[in-house]
C-alpha cells in the first residue's frame, strides 16, 4: 500500500503546473460539480438496488447456479470498465496526467471486447427475453413463435386405426382381429391418406368474379394494350417474333391446371 502511495506521490504535478492549470479547473468547476452531484445520486440508487438484489439472492429467491456464462462475462467486463474509469477520474481529480496510463489501455481493450460481444448478444436476445418472461409469468406467451414449431407427432398417420377396423370388418365381421392388441402401439406400415373427391360449390357471384378476372387478364395481355404501351413508352422498341413468351407459358399453365382439376375432380 505504501509503495502505491509513493508511486502516486511521484506522479503528482509540481506547483508551477498546478498554477498553469488553475484557469482550466475554474472553468470546468461548475460542470464538474453538477456531474458529481448527479453521480452521487445515481450511486445511492444503484447501491440500494444492489443491496436489495443481494438480499434476494442470499434468501434463495433468485437462483444463480445455472445462469448464462455469456452474461456473467459481460457483467465482469462492465465492472472492470467501471473500476478503470473510476481510477482515471481519481487521477484527473488529483491533477495528474493520464497520458500513457495503464488504465487507458485496459479501457480500450475492455471496450473492444464489449463491442465484439454485441452481435452475439443480439442473437441471444430472444432466448434470454423468453427465459426471463417464462420465469416472471410462469409460462410462454400466447403469441410465442415456438408454439408454432413442427410437431413430430403430427407425422403419425391418423388413418391406421380406421384401416385396421375396416380390415377386421372385411375378414371377420364384428370379431376382433387376432394379435391386434399385441401390435397396437408398435411399428406399423405407412398407409397414405386417401383423396376424397369433393364437389366444388361455386356461387354465381364467385363465378362472375372469376370471369371478370380472366377477362381483365386477357385484356392486359392483349396485343392492343401491348402496342399502346410500346407506343407511349420511352424504352427502346423490342422486336419479337412469334407469340409472346409469357402469354404462351401462362396459357399452358392454365390449360394444365384445368385438365388436372377436371380429371381429378379437385381444385
Amino acid at each position: 500500500y505504501m509503495g502505491g502511495v509513493g508511486g502516486m506521490a511521484d506522479r503528482l504535478p509540481q506547483s508551477s503546473e498546478l498554477m498553469d492549470s488553475r484557469d482550466i479547473v475554474e472553468a470546468d468547476l461548475p460542470a464538474a460539480l453538477t456531474l458529481f452531484k448527479s453521480l452521487q445520486e445515481q450511486v445511492i440508487a444503484v447501491t440500494h438496488h444492489i443491496q436489495h438484489l443481494m438480499q434476494k439472492i442470499q434468501a434463495g429467491d433468485y437462483p444463480t447456479e445455472k445462469g448464462l456464462s455469456f452474461l456473467e462475462v459481460k457483467d465482469h467486463l462492465l465492472l472492470l470498465y467501471i473500476q478503470d474509469l473510476s481510477h482515471l477520474m481519481l487521477e484527473k481529480t488529483l491533477g495528474c496526467s493520464v497520458a500513457n496510463h495503464p488504465a487507458l489501455l485496459r479501457l480500450v481493450e475492455t471496450r473492444t471486447v464489449l463491442e465484439k460481444m454485441r452481435p452475439i448478444e443480439q442473437k441471444l436476445k430472444y432466448q434470454v427475453d423468453k427465459l426471463v418472461k417464462a420465469v416472471v409469468t410462469g409460462g410462454l406467451a400466447e403469441d410465442d413463435p415456438l408454439k408454432y414449431k413442427p410437431n413430430p407427432d403430427n407425422l403419425v398417420s391418423k388413418l391406421s386405426d380406421s384401416e385396421d377396423g375396416e380390415e377386421e370388418e372385411d375378414v371377420g365381421g364384428t370379431a376382433k382381429k387376432p394379435g391386434k392388441e399385441a401390435s397396437k402401439g408398435g411399428i406399423r406400415k405407412y398407409i397414405p391418406p386417401r383423396l376424397v373427391p369433393v364437389h366444388y360449390n361455386e356461387t354465381e357471384m364467385e363465378k362472375e368474379k372469376k370471369m371478370a378476372e380472366q377477362a381483365k387478364k386477357r385484356a392486359l395481355s392483349s396485343s392492343i394494350i401491348r402496342e399502346l404501351k410500346e407506343q407511349y413508352s420511352d424504352a427502346p422498341e423490342e422486336i419479337r417474333e412469334g407469340r409472346h413468351a409469357h402469354t404462351a407459358r401462362q396459357n399452358r399453365e392454365d390449360e394444365h391446371r384445368t385438365n388436372y382439376e377436371e380429371s381429378m375432380m379437385v381444385r
